[in-house]
């Protein structure tokens, strides 16, 4: 519990850090001083709020305090994971889906029915907001359903059929995604929209277990392309908390950038690299790197090693 408890508050120490750094960096890029933020809107700041005047590009943070939310009741979490009656574990992740995603696809769909035929429409967020029994409740699943799959696929010996439907629902959640996406804005638009409710999509969650299954599976990718996932996915949490600044600074710089799928994925592989080269000397500086919660933990050796004769 110690452990636990100490990580989680490490957690919040990092997001406030790389808050202030976020704060400073703006201030100095506006070229305005500290008086401009007052105590109170930088406890506020550090609380979870976020700065508008100036504007500090610091709203996807959110993801760090829904993660320190489930950390903090992941103690009982951890006793119905840990049961040996997974009953249990199903139980809750079964009113976690209904809730999250069941809902939302079906407001879609009956939407979508409601538009095309001209017929009455039905909703089920009332029922949602007057029985939902926790907020956020897919982050929570995505939580609990990682660890769940991580135990059946990884390093096992996986049937015919278990691959063909690991790839089929990566293949199957990526092409709902994009028919969404194309009923939302159309496809290719060159408009950088989110789907709406885009975690609590069904196909949102089919495509991240089916992506999931494909990347711990050890055969399902080429040993070079797997070892460059490996490298990406121990820094993701450095990529995640600067990329916003450097999405900012590039929508900054080129306000009317060309627009297309392309120059999308262009500009994301560019900053991801920008991200890695900004974070990995952290890596190294044993204090720093603890304080701003970056990965992997780089040892620097100081021994002269003398040749062998």
């Amino acid at each position: 519990m110690e452990k636990h408890l100490k990580k989680t508050l490490f957690l919040f120490i990092s997001v406030s850090a790389w808050k202030l750094i976020y704060l400073a960096v703006t201030l100095a890029f506006y070229q305005l001083d500290w008086s401009t933020v007052s105590f109170q809107m930088l406890f506020q700041y550090l609380c979870g709020d976020n700065l508008t005047d100036p504007y500090i590009p610091a709203e996807h943070f959110w993801y760090i305090y829904v993660l320190i939310r489930i950390y903090l009741i992941f103690p009982v979490l951890k006793v119905c994971y840990d049961s040996s009656n997974r009953s249990i574990l199903v139980f809750l992740m079964a009113i976690l889906f209904f809730f999250s995603f069941f809902t939302v696809d079906f407001n879609a769909v009956v939407g979508l029915i409601s538009r095309v035929f001209g017929i009455d429409s039905y909703s089920l967020d009332t029922l949602r907001g007057n029985l939902q029994p926790l907020n956020n409740c897919e982050y929570l699943f995505y939580f609990l359903i990682g660890p769940f799959l991580h135990e059946k696929l990884y390093e096992k010996k996986l049937s015919a059929r278990t691959k063909k439907t690991i790839l089929f629902s990566a293949l199957f959640g990526c092409g709902l995604l994009i028919l969404k996406r194309y009923l939302q804005v159309g496809v290719l638009s060159g408009e950088w929209v989110t789907i709406s409710g885009d975690y609590e999509r069904t196909a949102t969650l089919l495509a991240a277990i089916g992506l999931f299954g494909l990347a711990i599976f050890p055969k399902s990718i080429p040993l070079r392309l797997r070892q460059l996932l490996s490298f990406i996915s121990q820094r993701t949490m450095n990529i995640y908390v600067v990329h916003m600044f450097l999405a900012f600074w590039y929508s900054y710089s080129f306000p009317n950038p060309p627009a297309g799928a392309l120059v999308h994925l262009l500009r994301s592989l560019i900053i991801l690299v920008i991200a890695i080269v900004i974070t990995e000397p952290f890596t190294y500086i044993p204090g720093l790197r603890i304080v701003l919660g970056v990965k992997p933990v780089h040892r620097i050796n100081h021994n002269l090693h003398r040749d062998s004769k």
